[in-house]
């Protein structure tokens, strides 16, 4: 229940351009969740606000990668195409077409 709070607020803080904000509850959350060894669907979904974050604040390069890494994850561990689509949709508000082909290319990962 306390990733879908911090999941939530985050999301409003990045949408609100409250980057600041949204990197301190970033780090809080990353601190607890770095306790929780085999989470993998909470740390995916860190790693998505994490790059989030950085792509907004002109990190462009990173915070894609860590999307990337994101989906990667969400891939590998075999979420449902709605999971996906959503992320798709959601994502489409911040990056460019090239950018959204991209972090979701797993073209060279032999699956």
């Amino acid at each position: 229940m306390l990733f879908y709070i911090y999941n939530n607020i985050i999301l409003f803080m990045l949408e609100h351009d409250h980057l600041d904000t949204a990197d301190l509850l970033i780090q809080k959350l990353t601190y607890y969740f770095n306790q929780q060894e085999k989470d993998y669907y909470h740390r995916a979904r860190l790693f998505n606000l994490q790059g989030l974050a950085l792509y907004l604040q002109g990190k462009k390069e990173i915070g894609l990668s860590l999307i990337k890494r994101s989906n990667l994850i969400s891939c590998l561990s075999e979420h449902s195409s709605t999971f996906i689509n959503n992320e798709k949709n959601y994502l489409s508000k911040y990056l460019t077409a090239n950018e959204l082909k991209n972090v979701f290319d797993f073209s060279k990962i032999k699956l």
